[in-house]
């Protein structure tokens, strides 16, 4: 017969937050050291290749030469014969750490609740700040790419928020400004519009805009039309009335309507978000916003998996992805990266070849 005692510590343990349940701890940095540098490599060559045997990526021969003493492979295909590693031809490419390295540090960027920041990680497994930073923005980047081709059914939440921009006040009293009756450098100032999807596999797909009414194409877009669109009352979803069937809430009355209409699930995601920017990042360069908020979704949308799962899944995805366009020897090019990235699919979609004299 259970006891008083019992009964409370069970209604507790039913009401435990999903982080402090014993479930969700299934690979702390202690399981990390026990695997060591071969448990490490092997889950990545699992992850690339489940049945364990490896595909030359160039040729796609399945007939490998394994070069113990190199830790890499060779093509036996005569007209190929190129060595390849594990990462080759992956967002890990050209990397210069170990698997265990690189474990501990994918680690941290899956399971951290709020992200991780690239100083403290180059303290905690000493590397250069430059190299922490390269590899956790192309995990970033894996985020953001893995947004890719979704489509939300059902209902879907949608909201804006605007990150970055400050304005300095000056030194003198009298010369301050009422930051809240002015534009907050618009020119730095974005919009991150977030779309999250109600019930089923929960989805949640970000993306940057100067404005909400700029993000009306992509939702429709990413927004089937048989789909609910639940919005506030923010002047810049108005079009959407013409591709959707949009609900709204006006926050100036109420946070949830009678008829359950609200955006609760959105304003979260990006409350999670913030306290990440503010927090832990402390700043966010506008040309890499899209990845931040990328990695924000993310986050809350594989909120409820285990350590184990959300490492491997993020794994997964940069090992089937090509080597990052954006952050591909970043360091030794002049600008930022993202900008010229962005100019350059400016050009492509215009049909100019920006490589041309």
């Amino acid at each position: 017969m259970a006891t008083r005692a019992t009964k409370s510590f069970k209604r507790k343990k039913q009401g435990l937050h999903w982080l402090k349940n014993p479930a969700s701890r299934t690979l702390s940095i202690h399981d990390v050291f026990k695997m060591g540098e071969d448990g490490c490599r092997e889950l990545f060559l699992r992850s690339r290749w489940p049945d364990g045997n490896p595909t030359c990526p160039d040729c796609g021969s399945q007939r490998i030469y394994n070069i113990k003493s190199q830790k890499r492979y060779k093509c036996a295909n005569p007209e190929c014969h190129k060595f390849f590693s594990i990462t080759s031809g992956t967002m890990f490419a050209h990397k210069r750490i170990t698997y265990l390295e690189l474990m501990f540090i994918v680690r941290a960027m899956a399971v951290h609740a709020k992200g991780a920041a690239s100083i403290w990680l180059s303290h905690d497994y000493d590397h250069d700040y430059k190299t922490v930073w390269v590899l956790t923005d192309k995990l970033r980047e894996v985020m953001f790419l893995d947004q890719e081709d979704v489509h939300l059914v059902g209902e879907v939440e949608i909201d804006g928020a605007y990150f970055g921009g400050y304005l300095k006040q000056a030194n003198k009293k009298d010369e301050r400004i009422d930051r809240r009756r002015i534009p907050v450098n618009g020119r730095k100032r974005q919009c991150v519009v977030l779309l999250r999807e109600r019930g089923g596999q929960g989805r949640l797909l970000t993306r940057t805009f100067k404005s909400e009414r700029q993000a009306v194409s992509w939702i429709t877009e990413s927004v089937d039309r048989s789909a609910t669109i639940l919005a506030d009352e923010g002047s810049g979803w108005e079009p959407l009335y013409a591709s959707h069937s949009l609900q709204r809430v006006n926050h100036k009355k109420e946070f949830c309507t009678d008829e359950g209409v609200h955006t609760n699930g959105a304003e979260s995601a990006f409350s999670r978000m913030r306290r990440a920017e503010i927090g832990v990042h402390h700043h966010i360069a506008g040309d890499y916003l899209d990845f931040y908020a990328a990695d924000g979704a993310w986050r809350e949308e594989n909120r409820r998996l285990d350590d184990r799962s959300k490492v491997q899944k993020l794994i997964r995805a940069a090992m089937g992805l090509p080597p990052s366009r954006t952050f591909a020897g970043y360091w030794q090019a002049s600008g930022p990266r993202r900008e010229n990235d962005r100019n350059h699919d400016v050009l492509r979609a215009l049909g100019i070849n920006d490589n041309d004299d």
